[in-house]
């Protein structure tokens, strides 16, 4: 039984828990809907998503010879760096992008009654992560010329990592998507904040270049989240320090998240 308002109407805490454990239920749902998006996307194509992910390799090509080039780094050492930097980056950025305009863009639904605010952002996140899926054979590749051997243990990390990865992206995502739909010069902020975050995190140059200001890496949560990926596979390493602040960072996001769609999922279709 909902606790209920003065005025005889179930509470925000009340209403909001009902419409979040529904989302839960039908997140299979946003999966299908993810992977009949790429379908879609790539209907008639003859490579389909690969030609994204072919895209994706020449410029990583291209990002690798000219920085490693300028930092004098070993290619065997400074590629896969630079590859998977680059992957988890693009992922991370372009589902925070997509994230912060996808009630913008199902307006027409929400118009119609739709309550499924939290399945929408999830189907941006599981679309782009099954797009890296298909740019991690870039990575793969890149592994396998450069002799870099992984167990099934680096393997097993990577993928934790990402799972955590992916709370947070969710978590953010909720929240930019209600800002960007309440103000929406928001949505040009968040653009602008992921070309800088593209230049603050080490993808494309490594921390040690930065000296006695290496420590100040630490500070951007983003870099910690490539690491849990990124050190398994390419250091055969975990830092439990990534591990902590991802999570950390995951339990933050998800409870801003939560208390800013108790406060405004009923305000939600007055934004529109």
């Amino acid at each position: 039984m909902f606790i209920t308002a003065p005025n005889n109407q179930p509470s925000l805490f009340a209403t909001a828990h009902k419409e979040i454990l529904e989302s839960l239920r039908r997140l299979p749902v946003a999966w299908m809907l993810a992977v009949l998006s790429i379908k879609h996307r790539y209907e008639r194509s003859l490579l389909g998503p690969f030609w994204s992910t072919l895209t994706q390799a020449v410029y990583i090509i291209v990002i690798a010879f000219i920085f490693g080039t300028i930092f004098r780094s070993e290619a065997n050492d400074f590629v896969p760096f630079v590859t998977c930097g680059l992957l988890i980056l693009g992922w991370i950025s372009v589902s925070l992008q997509e994230s912060s305009g996808i009630l913008i863009e199902k307006s027409y639904k929400i118009q119609e009654g739709d309550r499924w605010i939290f399945g929408h952002v999830c189907e941006v996140i599981f679309r782009n992560t099954l797009i890296l899926a298909h740019h991690l054979i870039i990575l793969a590749i890149v592994l396998i010329y450069y002799q870099n051997p992984i167990s099934l243990l680096d393997i097993s990390l990577a993928l934790l990592g990402s799972t955590l990865i992916v709370v947070n992206l969710i978590g953010v995502g909720m929240v930019l998507a209600l800002l960007s739909l309440r103000f929406r010069d928001f949505g040009p902020l968040v653009s602008g904040i992921l070309k800088i975050l593209f230049i603050v995190t080490p993808v494309m140059w490594k921390p040690e270049l930065l000296g006695a200001r290496k420590h100040l890496v630490d500070w951007n949560p983003v870099s910690h989240w490539i690491n849990l990926i990124r050190d398994p596979l390419v250091y055969y390493s975990f830092r439990i320090d990534s591990l902590l602040i991802t999570l950390a960072s995951g339990v933050l996001g998800v409870l801003v998240d939560y208390l800013i769609y108790v406060y405004s999922h009923r305000r939600v279709s007055l934004w529109l």
